[in-house]
């Protein structure tokens, strides 16, 4: 959702934010064939004036019996 993937990394850039307004970002990745978990163990939220905070590590399991395609309309 508007990220840019910089050495490795997602990275989004967001100006001020209203006290109390928040923000989703989303990033979906391919993974090759036999992948069978997909894991982001190090991600965190930076802002100026604050200390960064770091996630807890997520792990989505590749389900294989589910592959998604795009739907096309002619």
């Amino acid at each position: 959702s508007g990220g840019s993937l910089q050495s490795g990394e997602v990275i989004w850039t967001l100006g001020s934010l209203a006290p109390g307004a928040w923000k989703d970002f989303t990033f979906s990745v391919v993974v090759g064939a036999g992948t069978q978990i997909v894991r982001n163990s190090t991600y965190s939220v930076e802002a100026d004036g604050l200390v960064p905070v770091a996630g807890t590590a997520v792990a989505t399991i590749v389900d294989p019996e589910r592959v998604y395609l795009p739907l096309l309309r002619r």
